[in-house]
């Protein structure tokens, strides 16, 4: 990919970012999608060092349904059975979701619209960044 074309790529990235930001809803599964397909989409097409789908899932350890029964399974692992206090603790006062975040201590958090914005606004800076080194 060319300088020029690498350039133009990323000014639509932060423009399709910019659009995700203002149009995020109450469904964060949808929010969710919109947002990592946008980073995939430029990551697949850029081919560059910038990573923006990892760089958000270092920031915040996004967990769907399939990786939260991983994480329950992983926990009865541990014990070999299920310590109910520890699942308590774990599932913490989230509410029926289809989209969580791991906190610092590895228990389930809900997401929020804030979530969203501060890796869109992460990945936003970090493309304008590599627009004034070009």
């Amino acid at each position: 990919m060319s300088k020029k074309e690498l350039i133009k790529l990323r000014k639509e990235t932060i423009k399709k970012l910019q659009a995700v930001k203002e149009n995020l809803s109450y469904d964060n599964e949808e929010n969710y999608c919109n947002m990592v397909n946008t980073m995939i989409d430029y990551d697949n097409e850029a081919q560059d060092k910038l990573y923006l789908y990892d760089s958000t899932q270092e920031t915040y350890n996004f967990v769907d349904d399939e990786i939260l029964i991983y994480l329950i399974e992983r926990e009865k692992n541990n014990y070999g059975y299920y310590d109910l206090n520890r699942l308590r603790y774990f599932i913490g006062d989230t509410y029926d979701d289809s989209i969580y975040i791991l906190n610092g201590y590895g228990n389930l958090e809900n997401v929020t619209q804030n979530d969203f914005i501060y890796c869109i606004d992460e990945a936003i800076e970090r493309l304008q960044e590599s627009l004034e080194e070009c």
